[in-house]
């Protein structure tokens, strides 16, 4: 039901649903950085960031790996 009254949002009215999206979106992103500035780390504010930095450039090499094997 719900996922009926998505689609025809997103068929009749793209701009809202792309509003919608893009509010989801940052409010992900706003809660990850804030659970990641509470729990690695958090009275040390360089190490934290560098750790979260090297993950995710690791994520980024380890998906771009993955897809390349995969093709």
């Amino acid at each position: 039901m719900v996922h009926r009254k998505f689609w025809k949002l997103q068929r009749h009215h793209r701009a809202l649903f792309g509003s919608l999206i893009i509010i989801a979106i940052i409010g992900v992103w706003r809660g990850l950085w804030g659970l990641m500035d509470k729990y690695i780390f958090p009275e040390q504010y360089l190490l934290s960031h560098v750790t979260t930095l090297v993950g995710g450039f690791f994520v980024l090499w380890m998906t771009q790996n993955t897809i390349k094997s995969i093709t």
